[in-house]
Parts: structure tokens; sequence; C-alpha cells
């Protein structure tokens, strides 16, 4: 049952709430009314009542990897986990002794704007999203009150990639084909596959001797290399398994 007071020229409000397993009074000053100190201890009660209550003492660092090693880890492919362990790694360097109870959106806002002076928005943007997965989580269980995310701004100072420079011009895309048939090399062929195919480094690395039908111009793709695993998997999705018809010019080179 909560227990309200004036104090002075305001009115305070102290509720029993359970922390950690250890009943505790959690108490709020300053209300100018005793009926918005009501109103406050009411809003405490419901939360109790629903398991919501926002305040825990566990630190953000050891709940964000419990519910990581769960929910996450055994499911996400290598690739994405690297986004995730990046993000651990963070919020231990800078948030080691945050309190699930302590963080706040003024908090991580100066998380994100700290890590945004070196890096690109883009990476930005997905330690963002990573630490909003774990927020949403946490909501759900009681372990914050609100999506400390949700109103995040990414920005960043440092300029990423001009996406027309990712891409060859025309005159450009032949010239290097020109190149790569001059060499011998296994990178040249690779290069050489990307360009008559379309396909990803991953699916071109896993390509072997059986994938090669010289006799009807085609390769088949069925597979791709994990360069985090350093192994052949399969393809995410069905329609990546697909045969692809090629130049007869790519096949003498290849077959040679």
């Amino acid at each position: 049952m909560a227990s309200i007071y004036k104090r002075g020229k305001t009115w305070t409000a102290n509720i029993l709430v359970t922390v950690d397993g250890q009943r505790k009074r959690k108490t709020k000053s300053g209300f100018l009314t005793k009926s918005e100190a009501n109103k406050w201890a009411v809003s405490i009660e419901e939360q109790k009542n629903t398991g919501k209550l926002p305040y825990s003492q566990k630190l953000f660092k050891d709940e964000y990897w419990s519910w990581y090693t769960i929910f996450k880890d055994p499911h996400i492919e290598e690739n994405t986990k690297s986004w995730y362990l990046a993000t651990y790694r963070l919020i231990c360097d800078n948030w080691s002794d945050m309190k699930m109870s302590d963080a706040s959106v003024k908090e991580l806002q100066l998380l994100v704007n700290q890590y945004a002076e070196n890096h690109v928005k883009s990476s930005v943007t997905h330690i963002k999203n990573m630490i909003g997965a774990f927020c949403r989580y946490a909501v759900d269980e009681g372990m914050l009150a609100k999506d400390i995310s949700r109103n995040i701004v990414v920005a960043s100072k440092k300029q990423g990639s001009d996406r027309d420079s990712k891409f060859l011009e025309h005159d450009q895309f032949l010239k290097l084909i020109e190149l790569a048939q001059e060499q011998n090399d296994v990178t040249s062929k690779m290069i050489l596959t990307a360009c008559y195919s379309g396909c990803h480094y991953s699916e071109i690395a896993a390509l072997n001797a059986n994938d090669f039908d010289f006799k009807n111009n085609t390769i088949t793709v069925n597979k791709s290399w994990s360069l985090q695993e350093k192994a052949v998997k399969k393809p995410k999705t069905n329609t990546s398994n697909r045969i692809i018809d090629m130049p007869t010019s790519f096949m003498n080179i290849a077959e040679g």
C-alpha cells in the first residue's frame, strides 16, 4: 500500500516494491498536489500487478548478453552475430556499470552519439537496431518501462563511400574483363565469374569442378562460403539454387 505525505510545500509518495527478489521502498518527491502523488503511486501499483515494474538493479550488459545467447545466437548467421557482438562490446566498454533501472533515452542517445563519431551512419543504425531489439524484449519482461531506443536519432560525422563510386561505368567494366582475361590466376577467374554470372563472392568461392558443365556452358550455384565460419554452407533460400548460362569464351578460360 502506498504512503503519501506532505514534506514542506510538496508531496511525497512511496510504495513497497520487490527489487531483484528483495522488498524495498520506491519513493518519489516533488509533487505539487496530493492528487499527483496518488496518481503516480497508482501507476506503480498497476505495474506491480502486471509484472512490468521498471525497477531492476541488474546490469544492462549482463541482461543483454543473456538475451543474445538464448534468443539470437542459436538462430542467426555468423555475419549477423558479428553485429550483436560488436554491440555487446560497445555496451561493456561504455556501460559496464549501467543498471537496467538507470538506462534512459538520454543515456542511450549519448552512447549512440559517441559511436557515431568514428563510424558511418549505416554502422550506427545497426548498433541502434541491436540495442532496440533488446529493449523491446526488456519492456515485455518488465525490466524497462519503455523502449528507450524508439526516439534515438541516428547520424554520423563520418562520411561513407559515395554510392556512385561503388559501381563501374560500362567502359570500366569492359576494361576489367579484358584485364582479367589476360591473367591465369584464381582471383582473375573469380572476377570473370562474377562479371558474367552476377553471383556473390560467397557463391563463387564455394564453386568446385562439379559445378561447371562445359558441355552445356552452365554453372550450378547451390551453396556458399561462410568467411566467418570458414566453411561451405547451404544457401539461405531455395531461390538461391540456380543454373546460370555462361558465355563460351568464359567456359573456355575456366576449363583451361
